[in-house]
């Protein structure tokens, strides 16, 4: 079956593989090694993420190519990814970039990730299997649960504070005690939420859900 390239979504809502390398050198240093620890004690060898807001792919496809990299062996790895635009979730789904949309993508992961295509590359084998798209409101409560870690960056700042409070309360619900979220840089939940507690790294400040 040919993969098609998508051409039809406007520039303005794409976004690039591995954005923001402080936040991928935060995931790959820390919150990866720290939830493995984790669950090894507790016995559980699925690592779940959820991308939110993901627009057209990348960014869920980048934290699944990093945490297959460095997962231990029998470990499994689940990525959900949701958008409220249907229309980007076609291009993210389809997994067709083309050429200049995949320069940010190491060369060693290209080749493992990704297949040749008219143009351009696409997403295969267990890339592809490890992250499943969904269609899905940020301000309606989500059924998603047990979280280890959740990006949702650069979407709270464009909200008031109402749809703040109500996205807020669903990343929450979907995250376990002691995982980790990813928000902008220019998105600070400095005493906003009392079960969030902010992290500090050498690379990026993150926040780790500290009560129910």
């Amino acid at each position: 079956m040919q993969v098609t390239i998508v051409s039809s979504i406007t520039t303005s809502k794409l976004t690039r593989f591995f954005r923001n390398q402080s936040h991928f050198k935060a995931l790959e240093y820390f919150v990866i090694p720290a939830i493995i620890e984790k669950k090894l004690i507790e016995g559980d060898r699925t690592m779940r993420i959820w991308s939110a807001g993901c627009s057209t792919g990348e960014e869920p496809y980048s934290i699944a190519m990093l945490c297959l990299d460095l997962l231990p062996p029998g470990f499994e790895l689940e990525v959900t990814a949701t958008d409220e635009d249907s229309h980007l979730l076609i291009e993210a789904r389809n997994g067709a970039y083309p050429e200049s949309r995949v320069e940010d993508v190491p060369h060693r992961y290209l080749k493992e990730y990704f297949g040749p295509i008219p143009g351009g590359y696409s997403v295969t084998g267990k890339l592809k299997e490890a992250v499943t798209f969904e269609c899905r409101n940020l301000k309606d409560p989500t059924a998603l649960r047990d979280r280890d870690v959740v990006f949702c960056r650069n979407v709270l700042i464009y909200m008031d504070q109402a749809a703040r409070k109500s996205v807020l309360a669903s990343l929450r619900e979907a995250m376990n005690v002691g995982s980790y979220l990813f928000t902008g840089d220019a998105e600070s939940l400095l005493g906003v939420d009392a079960s969030l507690e902010s992290v500090k790294t050498a690379w990026t400040t993150l926040y780790r859900k500290v009560r129910v």
